[in-house]
């Protein structure tokens, strides 16, 4: 496993899909994606959103949310982009968290 790390602290987070504080959110590699620290943020509060087709959709209408214009301009360099995915079909998120996400960030 390769571990990035820049001045001793980790470059990738590991973000729950579904929250972990939901009973759904189960600590599974499944319900996880690994994003850079600013995306994770912007992820856990729905600025970004990851389809069930693995792509990112970026929540235009929530960007007044992003900490700056410069946030909210990287953010949209990502909107439509595939996500990328593992080789292993283990380690690749499952279709059904991803869908719950979309479900909880329409509430």
């Amino acid at each position: 496993m390769l571990h990035l790390r820049a001045a001793r602290a980790p470059l990738l987070d590991a973000a729950h899909i579904v929250p972990d504080r939901l009973p759904e959110g189960v600590p599974e590699v499944r319900n996880g994606l690994a994003m850079c620290p600013t995306h994770h943020r912007a992820y856990d509060q729905n600025l970004l959103l990851v389809t069930e087709q693995h792509r990112v959709e970026v929540q235009r209408d929530r960007l007044y949310y992003a900490e700056s214009e410069a946030t909210a301009r990287m953010l949209l360099e990502f909107d439509g982009r595939e996500i990328l995915l593992s080789k292993r079909e283990h380690l690749r998120p499952d279709p059904e968290f991803l869908r719950r996400k979309l479900v909880l960030a329409a509430a």
